[in-house]
């Protein structure tokens, strides 16, 4: 398994040391149309290409490389671990041939607007997503257990009795899915109330605004894609970038795997 850190040098830091000398240009790569800003000064062409740095080769870092590429420009990619694609990885060293697994992002949606763009442009090949038949398994505070259909585990948290029973799903359903404005993913919206309530506060402050224990919380960063930034990402942020596109469309993966 590879590693978010290198022996002598902290992802945070290496940015920290390059960002003090060096101005970056970022990209985003699943916003939509309108906020996408109008910037022709590195996006368009030009008759001065411009030699620009981008730090970090996600898939933003890499849809940024592509657009500055495109417009001309010498472009210069930097990346703090040792593989390309950030948050997607797939593995495949350690199994047979046209056998692979995804370590990292699974699913696309069809609302992810720039990355249908990108895949259509690189004739990639979409497949349907079809959830394993398989039983979870699941490791939290030092247990580990399993649990097929219809059987209902003890989670151990501290969580009330109905968050027993709903599980980290029905705990994102009630708190989450049925509590935000249909209109989030309008960006428009989002200098109105009450959105800009969303963006002065955390999404775990959120949705202990909506009911949820505490254990709740714990249970939905410790299980959920998105958990690690919970604490830190304003709500708006979160709930947009992790509920809004991704739920706007129909679901799949890429054939032969996503890297």
């Amino acid at each position: 398994m590879g590693s978010n850190k290198h022996k002598d040098i902290s992802r945070r830091r290496f940015v920290q040391h390059l960002s003090m000398g060096v101005g970056a240009v970022g990209a985003g790569l699943i916003f939509p149309s309108k906020l996408v800003a109008q910037v022709t000064s590195l996006t368009g062409a030009m008759q001065q290409p411009k030699r620009v740095l981008v730090l970090g080769a996600g898939l933003a870092g890499l849809a940024a490389t592509w657009e500055l590429k495109e417009a001309g420009h010498e472009v210069t990619v930097l990346e703090a671990q040792t593989r390309p694609g950030g948050r997607v990885w797939t593995l495949r060293a350690l199994f047979d041939d046209d056998l692979y697994a995804e370590a990292g992002a699974v699913l696309f949606s069809s609302g992810y607007t720039h990355a249908n763009r990108y895949i259509d442009a690189l004739k990639l090949e979409r497949a349907d997503f079809s959830q394993p038949d398989l039983r979870p398994l699941y490791h939290l505070k030092g247990r580990r257990f399993s649990m097929g259909s219809g059987e209902q585990p003890i989670w151990p948290y501290e969580l009330t009795e109905e968050e027993q029973k709903l599980g980290p799903m029905g705990i994102l359903t009630k708190y989450v899915f049925e509590t935000l404005p249909s209109e989030i993913s309008d960006p428009d919206s989002w200098n109105q109330s009450p959105f800009r309530d969303l963006d002065k506060m955390t999404f775990s402050d959120y949705i202990r605004s909506k009911g949820a224990s505490s254990g709740a919380v714990e249970l939905i960063r410790d299980t959920q894609w998105f958990g690690q930034g919970m604490d830190t990402s304003s709500a708006l942020t979160s709930a947009w970038a992790n509920f809004g596109p991704f739920m706007s469309g129909g679901f799949f993966v890429l054939a032969g795997g996503n890297d």
